[in-house]
Parts: C-alpha cells; sequence; structure tokens
C-alpha cells in the first residue's frame, strides 16, 4: 500500500510533465507555422503601385528585351569528345547547361510579366471612363475607335462623293431644262410676235417642264448634315483622344509584381 502511494504521485509528476512539453511544443509550432505564413504573404503580396504611363513605358521595355533575349539563346550545343563544338568552346559543359537554363527561364519570366502587365492594362482599361467632347466611353472602347477610325472617314469620304455627284447631276438636269424651255420658246414665237404672245410661250413650256420635267433630290437621309455630324465627330474625337489618353494614363494607377 506504501509502495502504491508513492507510485502513483510519481506517475502523475511524469503526466505533468509531458503535458508541458506537448503545450510548449504545440506553441512553438505555431510560432513556426505564422512565421512561414508571415513570410510567404509578404512575398505573395509585394506589389509596386505605378501610372498606367509607366506601365506602358515598361511593357516596351520588356518587349524589347524579350526579343533581344529570344535571339541570343543558346541552348543546344554539340559536344565531340570532351569538348563542346564551335561556337560553344569557351563554354565547359556544365557552364553551358546552366546558362542555357537560365536564358531560357529568363525569357519565359520576361514573357510572363508582359503578359501580367498588358492584362492589368487591359482590365484598368474596360472601366476607366474618359471624355472626348460630349462622349463618355470607357479607354477601351476609345482605344477600339482610335483603331478603326479609318472607317469612318472612308464614310465621309463617300457621303462627300454621294453628295458632289447628286448636286453635279441635279446642276446638269436643270441646264438640260432651261435649254429645253428655250428651244420650246423659240420654236413657238416668231420674229413678229409681241411681247404677250411671246410670254405665254414661255410661261407655257415652263408648266410643261414643271410638270414632266421638274428636277428634285431624293434625300431621304439628309446626307448634308449627315456629312457635318460625321466630320465634326471626327475631328472632336482626333483633337482630343490623344490629349485624353494622356492624362488618364498618368493618373490611373494599377498594382504590379516588384
Amino acid at each position: 500500500m506504501v509502495a502504491l502511494g508513492i507510485l502513483v504521485p510519481s506517475v502523475l509528476i511524469r503526466i505533468r510533465a509531458i503535458q508541458h512539453q506537448l503545450t510548449f511544443c504545440r506553441h512553438k509550432l505555431t510560432q513556426i507555422n505564422f512565421l512561414v505564413f508571415y513570410k510567404f504573404s509578404v512575398i505573395l503580396f509585394i506589389m509596386v503601385t505605378m501610372t498606367i504611363t509607366r506601365a506602358l513605358t515598361e511593357l516596351k521595355t520588356l518587349q524589347a528585351r524579350y526579343k533581344k533575349g529570344v535571339q541570343e539563346l543558346n541552348l543546344v550545343a554539340v559536344k565531340q569528345g570532351s569538348k563542346l563544338r564551335s561556337p560553344n568552346t569557351f563554354y565547359k559543359e556544365d557552364d553551358f547547361v546552366e546558362q542555357a537554363k537560365a536564358k531560357y527561364q529568363s525569357v519565359q519570366s520576361l514573357f510572363n510579366r508582359i503578359i501580367f502587365i498588358k492584362s492589368e492594362i487591359d482590365k484598368s482599361n474596360s472601366v476607366t471612363k474618359i471624355k472626348i467632347g460630349t462622349v463618355e466611353m470607357t479607354i477601351q472602347e476609345a482605344l477600339v475607335y482610335k483603331k478603326y477610325i479609318d472607317m469612318k472617314k472612308s464614310l465621309l469620304s463617300q457621303l462627300k462623293s454621294l453628295s458632289r455627284e447628286a448636286r453635279s447631276d441635279f446642276d446638269g438636269a436643270e441646264r438640260e431644262n432651261a435649254m429645253t424651255l428655250e428651244k420650246m420658246v423659240t420654236s413657238t414665237i416668231g420674229r413678229d410676235s409681241t411681247d404677250e404672245q411671246k410670254a405665254s410661250a414661255r410661261k407655257e413650256a415652263e408648266d410643261y417642264i414643271e410638270k414632266t420635267k421638274k428636277v428634285s433630290l431624293i434625300d431621304p437621309c439628309s446626307i448634308d448634315t449627315l456629312i457635318e455630324s460625321l466630320d465634326s465627330e471626327i475631328t472632336e474625337f482626333e483633337s482630343n483622344i490623344d490629349y485624353a489618353l494622356s492624362e488618364s494614363n498618368s493618373t490611373t494607377h494599377i498594382d504590379i509584381p516588384d
């Protein structure tokens, strides 16, 4: 009984020691997990805020670097005996392998960054609005309009051409009627015709022309109004688009990984 009484407290003390160690370990593990999460979070969310203007400049630089990197790729070599053949004779095999992998990874990284930045710019452009004259549109819409503005110009040119042709034909028809009228009057009256007879002959000829050969324009779309409106639209857009884009790009920001 005495031995049992001594044994029980000893077991309890041992169990408490183990519990203490487990608690300590859990605390340390929690700290380690927090540190790992913290470091991972910092790496994941380190971003640089830049204007669209700066992003476009970086994009242009990255594209030039990518093009140069692709041209300078050296991924395959021929080995003869223990040495690499020209143009890689100055490389040790291990060094060649290392540089090949590194350069390929470099162009891949450049490509991924180019895609990311371009995608972020496009996302921003799809929601950022600018005003050109009285028209409000997103930057994406403005860029598309700018790309296809020549289609509007082609339409304007065609409208002007149609208007000129119609006006020219109208004027020609009016001249033909005037000549026909004079011929009719001349064939009706003679040298001895009185002024009253001459006036009557002219009136009859004019009535005939009015009833049978009247000239008019069929203009259901009011072509001159269309020309004026379209010309104003194109002029206003081209006069303001570059300034509007520049102003917006210099004040709109996106987040890019550093």
